[in-house]
C-alpha cells in the first residue's frame, strides 16, 4: 500500500500541469527517495512508475543514477498488472551492501 501511494504521489502528480505543483520537482523526488530509504530496513518499492507514449518518467532513470552515487542500488521492473495504461513499472531501491 505504501508503495502505491508513493508512486502515485511522486511520479503521477509531478506530471500534472496547471495545479500549482512546481514544488514537486526532481529535487523533491530525490529527497523523498532518500527518506524512504532511510526508514526502510531492506528495500523501497515505488509503484507505479508511469510510462507515457512509450517513455519512462524522466525522473526515474535520473534517480537510479543519482542514488547509485550515494551507495544505493536500483532497478526498474515490470509487474504483472497495470493500474492504468502504461502503469506496470515499479522502481526498486535498496542499499548496495544489503
Amino acid at each position: 500500500m505504501c508503495s502505491d501511494l508513493c508512486g502515485n504521489f511522486l511520479f503521477i502528480y509531478s506530471q500534472v500541469s496547471n495545479q500549482n505543483l512546481e514544488h514537486l520537482d526532481y529535487q523533491f523526488h530525490y529527497q523523498a527517495a532518500l527518506e524512504l530509504l532511510r526508514v526502510s530496513k531492506k528495500e523501497v518499492r515505488i509503484f507505479p512508475i508511469p510510462c507515457r507514449e512509450g517513455k519512462l518518467h524522466e525522473y526515474a532513470t535520473k534517480l537510479l543514477s543519482d542514488l547509485k552515487t550515494q551507495g544505493f542500488f536500483g532497478q526498474i521492473t515490470q509487474v504483472e498488472y497495470e493500474v492504468a495504461r502504461g502503469g506496470n513499472l515499479m522502481l526498486r531501491l535498496m542499499r548496495e551492501n544489503a
